[in-house]
């Protein structure tokens, strides 16, 4: 998850963006990919976002304001990063309205045969990915229970493991949930006093 970034380190951080070709990445506070894109020149690209805010369409003004990090990939040339990345259309859980722009990442193709499907439940929490490599496919699920948390996660061999939370609501316990066995695979050690994993 990205820490929050203030306006100003953001404006430094593009600041000190090279000016090569590559593919740029804007993260919302919650670690979320909101936008990703390519440019022929990053800094010049990107800080258009942040200099150019009259010119752009409320979507986008809108999408800015949600931008709390972001990421960058230097590619030799533009057309190097001709991965796509699609992004469902969903309602918003909240407002009822349906978000052209800002979905969770839907699918994802690049050369060679790679493709991976994304879902998400109706709070955009993601709960499957599905990749195709070599005309293979491989599917992972993930559960949430009651309270929100990620609580289960399948494997692409039906292989399962859950979170186990304490009474503060971190993980304590990550179990196996695919068989009677109900293995411990991982323990938290030692916690502080508000119930915060320390070991």
């Amino acid at each position: 998850m990205s820490e929050p970034m203030s306006a100003e380190l953001l404006k430094e951080k593009v600041a000190r963006l090279p000016t090569q070709p590559g593919i740029y990445r804007m993260l919302d506070g919650q670690g979320q990919i909101i936008y990703v894109g390519k440019a022929r020149d990053l800094r010049k690209r990107v800080g258009s976002y942040f200099t150019r805010q009259a010119g752009h369409t409320a979507n986008v003004r809108s999408m800015v304001s949600q931008i709390v990090d972001l990421e960058v990939v230097v590619t030799r040339t533009e057309n190097e990063g001709t991965t796509t990345w699609t992004h469902d259309k969903r309602y918003d859980p909240v407002g009822d309205v349906l978000a052209t722009w800002y979905g969770m990442v839907g699918k994802v193709t690049s050369p060679g045969g790679y493709e991976e499907l994304r879902s998400c439940d109706a709070y955009g929490r993601p709960t499957g990915v599905k990749r195709k490599i070599d005309a293979v496919t491989y599917s992972v699920g993930q559960t949430y229970d009651t309270l929100g948390r990620p609580e289960k996660t399948i494997y692409p061999t039906n292989f399962q493991t859950k979170n186990v939370y304490n009474a503060y609501g971190f993980v304590k316990e990550v179990r196996r949930a695919d068989s009677g066995a109900n293995e411990v695979y991982w323990m938290a050690d030692d916690y502080a006093s508000d119930g915060r994993i320390e070991g």
